[in-house]
Formats: structure tokens, C-alpha cells, sequence
């Protein structure tokens, strides 16, 4: 590349002189005539550096008040547009179960901690909670130092209490899950706008419970065949196993197999038959 360059730049212009000495083109020492001959190293300055800042005891009030204002703005409260959008008491949306189990309660940023009742024998659903279909709620707004209402649709709410994973209002769409057992309509939660829901509604709830359920059933019959038909050199290992079955057995196994009335090793059915 470096012989390349160099017979381009000599193909620019040459001249020959006595004894065909060749002598390329003043252009080609262009590049190396402007670097500088001497390097000019800065010195010290002579005289030492003065004193620029001085640090005191004494308290300085206007400071201290800055940072009072800083830390501790005056908020106002915007209660002019809190009843801009005005709601209907008796429109709401509504958040059902269809579990055989009570779940953890779930902590959601608008709704705070939520409980879920089982369902009782002999029904098919259960209530949970409602909320408004206009949901109101309020956030800070740091360039005005105001508290302003803000408003948003009921079902996202209920949607994003239900799946957070799910950011549209069609339940049981498979979507990209960013964490595992946080979607509740896979233990058998949705939400309508009827009450009492519709029979579909009721129907594909329970469809997704199931098919949650049978889930978790294969997977602890798969680990309790292995443990039972295979043979193991090592007792270690066999006890690892052991372990691990015991740790994955968790109240939703126990809910699944008593829903499906099943009977194994890992879960013993406590009604008297």
C-alpha cells in the first residue's frame, strides 16, 4: 500500500536531471516541511499561585436559605381540573378469581397491596376488587412545583395489575414475559367491565388456570420419575435430587394437583375419602 501511495504522489510531476537521477516532485516533501524544527515546552510560572478561596466557621445565611428553598419547595395543589373529566360511580372496572387458592397479595403502585380470595365451593368466581373506569391520581410536576390530577383508562390499570407484561387491553395474548409467576392470568385473575362477568369470560379464565396447572403437574412428574426409574451410582446425587424435588414442590403444585383431584408421591389428597 505504502509503495502504492508512493508512485501515485511521484506520477504527479517529475523532473530528471544529469546521470538520470531521479528526484521526485518538491509536493511529495510538503507533508514533512510542516512539522516544526523546535518544541516549545511551557516553563513554570515564576511567582507561586495566590490564595483564591478561604474557608470559614461563620454561617452563611443566604446560602443556608438557598438550600432550604432547594430542598423544600412550596407544592401546590391543582384541585381546579381534579373533576375535568367527570366519572360515573356505577361504571367500573372489575377484577376477578377463578383460583381454588388464595395467591400472595401483589403490591401495585396505584392499587397498593391486593388480596385474592379463593373461591368457594360450589362457585365459579369470586370478586376481588374494582376500580373506576376513569382512574384519577395525581403527580408532581418539578418545573411548576405542582401536584396535577392526571387521568387514565380503568382497563390499563386492571391490565397491568393483572399481567404488567401485557400492554393492551386483549387478555390471554402471549407476550414477551420479563419476569416468572408475575402474570396473574395465568393463576386464574382477569378482569371485565360486567358484573357478574359473561360465561366466556369465566370460561377462558379458568382454560388459562388450567393449562397453567397441567404445567406445574409435568414438570414435578417429570423430576419424580427420575428420582423413581433411574440408577444412581452416587448417593450424593440421588439426594441432590431429592432436594431439588422437595424445593420445587410450592403451594400452586399442591393447588393444581387438589383442582384436577390428583393423587402422587409429592402430594397427598388431606379429605377424607
Amino acid at each position: 500500500m505504502f509503495k502504492a501511495i508512493w508512485n501515485w504522489l511521484n506520477s504527479t510531476g517529475t523532473r530528471t536531471v544529469k546521470k538520470s537521477v531521479f528526484v521526485p516532485y518538491p509536493c511529495t516533501f510538503s507533508l514533512v516541511a510542516e512539522i516544526p524544527k523546535e518544541v516549545v515546552v511551557l516553563e513554570p510560572p515564576k511567582e507561586p499561585f495566590g490564595i483564591t478561596a478561604t474557608i470559614s466557621n461563620l454561617n452563611n445565611k443566604e446560602l443556608s436559605e438557598g438550600l432550604n428553598r432547594c430542598c423544600n419547595p412550596e407544592v401546590h395543589h391543582d384541585f381546579m381540573h381534579f373533576n375535568l373529566i367527570k366519572n360515573n360511580p356505577k361504571d367500573r372496572v372489575w377484577i376477578y378469581s377463578v383460583s381454588n387458592m388464595e395467591h400472595t397479595p401483589v403490591h401495585h403502585p396505584l392499587l397498593r397491596f391486593v388480596k385474592f380470595p379463593k373461591v368457594k365451593a360450589g362457585e365459579d368466581y369470586t370478586v376481588v376488587t374494582s376500580i373506576p373506569r376513569i382512574f384519577r391520581y395525581t403527580k408532581d410536576n418539578v418545573d411548576t412545583n405542582t401536584i396535577e390530577p392526571m387521568f387514565i383508562d380503568g382497563r390499563r390499570v386492571a391490565m397491568d395489575f393483572v399481567n404488567p407484561d401485557n400492554l393492551g387491553l386483549k387478555q390471554g395474548v402471549e407476550c414477551y414475559k420479563t419476569s416468572s409467576g408475575r402474570d396473574l392470568s395465568e393463576k386464574g385473575i382477569f378482569w371485565s367491565l360486567k358484573n357478574p362477568p359473561g360465561k366466556l369470560e369465566v370460561k377462558q379464565a379458568k382454560k388459562r388456570m388450567e393449562t397453567r396447572y397441567k404445567w406445574v403437574i409435568a414438570q414435578m412428574d417429570a423430576l419424580e420419575c427420575v428420582l423413581q426409574t433411574s440408577e444412581y451410582a452416587d448417593l450424593r446425587l440421588y439426594r441432590d435430587l431429592q432436594t431439588q424435588l422437595r424445593n420445587s414442590l410450592s403451594p400452586e403444585a399442591h393447588g393444581a394437583a387438589d383442582y384436577f383431584k390428583l393423587e402422587r408421591s409429592w402430594h397427598r389428597s388431606l379429605k377424607k375419602k
